[in-house]
């Protein structure tokens, strides 16, 4: 990721749509998107947003409103990620992309990103504290204080009870 230009990465920030008036738009981000083109269909899909999105009233091209008023929180944030991966990035941040999201929704997101993630060769960073979400991972960090305390498999690491990922995700 060192050789990445900066340009090449997508950090997901926050779910804001402010990028235009309608879900295409919102998941276009910047480009002219007249209507749904296929990145589009497959980014939304990949994100467990195009289910909902085909049952608006215009589907694609249904308004969103500002900021994605006339969407959930976890639609807007089903959308968001649907930008975030609509472009082809060698590596993915995600910060707590499923925050908004019930367990059976967040398990189709993930599951989504990280088959996405695996198909393209691209590096996914995911920043999580649900067990259910670090669990979808092969490799985990535990931080303390901006310091790795903790690195490896994440299945090897669950399987001890003595560590330091048991003991941050078991916290309340």
């Amino acid at each position: 990721m060192a050789e990445t230009p900066p340009r090449r990465l997508r950090v997901q920030a926050a779910p804001l749509l402010s990028s235009g008036p309608r879900v295409v738009d919102a998941i276009a981000y910047g480009e002219d998107a007249p209507d749904a083109d296929a990145a589009t269909v497959r980014a939304a899909t990949v994100a467990d947003a195009h289910g909902f999105v085909t049952r608006l009233p215009g589907a694609y091209l249904a308004a969103v409103g500002d900021d994605g008023a006339t969407l959930s929180g976890g639609q807007r944030a089903r959308v968001a990620l649907a930008r975030a991966l609509r472009k082809p990035a060698r590596a993915f941040l995600l910060d707590e992309p499923t925050a908004a999201l019930d367990a059976k929704t967040e398990g189709r997101v993930l599951d989504g990103v990280v088959a996405h993630a695996k198909a393209t060769g691209a590096t996914l960073v995911l920043v999580a504290h649900a067990r259910s979400a670090v669990a979808k991972c092969d490799f985990a960090t535990v931080l303390e204080d901006g310091a790795v305390v903790e690195s490896g498999p994440y299945a090897a690491l669950a399987a001890d009870p003595n560590s330091r990922l048991n003991a941050a995700l078991d916290t309340p």
